[in-house]
């Protein structure tokens, strides 16, 4: 079950059964208690500015930006 949050942003939302049965896309559940699903994989630790910079000129640094958000 897809959610649009006061922020504007899309989540993706299922019940218990549903993440237990590998059944996430097709929840309709609305009456059990829903759990976010998380963006598979490991979270970003860079900002969109390091990423380019890695993609561009090779280089990978940790990212020490001021008040960076990884995104991903």
């Amino acid at each position: 079950m897809l959610l649009t949050g006061e922020d504007g942003v899309v989540r993706k939302f299922s019940c218990e059964k549903c993440i237990k049965g590998h059944r996430t896309s097709g929840c309709k559940h609305a009456n059990s208690p829903l759990f976010e699903i998380k963006k598979k994989g490991r979270p970003s630790t860079q900002c969109e500015h390091c990423r380019e910079l890695r993609k561009t000129k090779h280089i990978h640094v940790k990212c020490i930006c001021p008040g960076r958000q990884a995104s991903g």
